[in-house]
């Protein structure tokens, strides 16, 4: 099966997009338990963290996006998209991923950022083993899944794979995107607090990478004494779904 739509990927507001369709969530069950499956075979050898990190970054989504505004329908369908934002790691060695003292060299790098390009070739290769035959709806959420899994680590200075930058990372993709970091950050040194991980966001070391407000509304949901009213969470997302 075949997405030109994902090969010719360009900018969208997922927050209104998913508005559009709804979907055959029996179907995209099926795919997701098959490619889970998948992926728990990858964490036998690597270490029950790809699995892991896919069910806490998508939780964590759907927290903050109806938190600040965004309705529980299209939060869970934006959550069940980026649940699988990680899955073309599998195809990479396992050694890619291990984490060693040290940065990884820029080589290093490339090599795992060549994951966002391998979701593809998994989630279609899946759909035809199951047989799956998706509705025009059905495929619109496919562009969802499609979507996270090739842009979560565009940053808005330009840095990420595809070289998008500001205006081009809609806001739920920026916070997409910071959940993903602080994630993986705290996998590297599990030690370390969140607190301090989001400072760091902020710090000059990532200097035009992150979407402040975007890490403001990811700190009020998870910093204990930030929560917001549901007032002001609705107001915040309203601001940022503009």
């Amino acid at each position: 099966m075949s997405n030109p739509s994902f090969n010719s990927i360009t900018p969208m507001d997922l927050a209104s997009h998913v508005k559009e369709y709804s979907y055959n969530q029996s179907a995209f069950s099926k795919l997701e338990n098959r490619l889970f499956e998948k992926m728990r075979a990858y964490d036998e050898k690597y270490g029950a963290y790809l699995t892991e990190h896919l069910k806490r970054t998508s939780d964590q989504l759907f927290l903050v996006l109806v938190t600040h505004g965004l309705s529980q329908t299209d939060s869970e369908k934006l959550k069940q998209a980026f649940l699988l934002h990680d899955v073309g790691k599998i195809l990479q060695p396992i050694a890619l991923w291990e984490i060693t003292s040290g940065k990884p060299s820029d080589e290093k790098k490339k090599e795992r950022s060549n994951h966002v390009h391998l979701a593809q070739r998994v989630i279609d290769e899946t759909i035809n083993e199951l047989g799956l035959d998706f509705s025009d709806d059905d495929k619109e959420h496919l562009k969802t899944i499609h979507y996270f899994a090739k842009t979560h680590h565009e940053r808005l200075c330009g840095k990420g794979p595809l070289g998008w930058k500001g205006g081009q990372l809609d806001k739920v993709l920026r916070i997409a995107t910071i959940i993903d970091e602080i994630d993986g950050k705290h996998k590297a040194n599990a030690h370390t607090g969140l607190g301090h991980i989001i400072d760091v966001l902020k710090s000059d070391k990532h200097s035009g990478q992150f979407d402040h407000e975007c890490i403001s509304l990811y700190a009020s949901v998870f910093v204990k004494g930030l929560t917001p009213s549901a007032k002001a969470g609705k107001a915040s997302f309203a601001r940022l779904a503009l």
